[in-house]
């Protein structure tokens, strides 16, 4: 037997002793956070075309992590289609605000041709599948 360290998960071989090793909470964090943002994609090519639909979902990584690390706050994706172009903006409405103040917040993103998603909703019913 050589003198390498074998991973095994979740058990660290080494040399003749076996030792248990913590749940990696970092590496359970990345594997939900890749399949939030994969099923956004997917959720995301019924509506724009997939390049744009793997672009928004690259940038919602961020998004996702925080909610993941330290608390959900409602972030909304705007979507404005103008000629075959397509234009994406997020916006995050803190907690603190209230109703009023929220929608005065969103409403100059607002257009005819503007699909709006909750990220938050999206995440929190996403999230579900993944955790046991």
């Amino acid at each position: 037997m050589n003198n390498s360290i074998q991973i095994v998960t979740p058990y660290i071989l080494k040399k003749k002793s076996i030792k248990k090793v913590e749940n990696n909470s970092s590496t359970k964090d990345h594997i939900i956070l890749d399949s939030l943002v994969n099923d956004l994609k997917s959720f995301l090519d019924d509506f724009v075309p997939k390049t744009i639909s793997l672009e928004i979902s690259n940038n919602t990584k961020e998004v996702f992590n925080y909610y993941l690390k330290t608390r959900v706050e409602e972030v909304l994706l705007f979507l404005t289609e103008e000629d075959n172009n397509y234009n994406f903006r997020f916006k995050v409405c803190p907690s603190y605000l209230n109703s009023n103040q929220r929608l005065s917040l969103i409403d100059k993103y607002l257009k005819n041709n503007t699909k709006i998603l909750s990220l938050k909703d999206f995440y929190l019913k996403s999230l579900k599948k993944y955790i046991i």
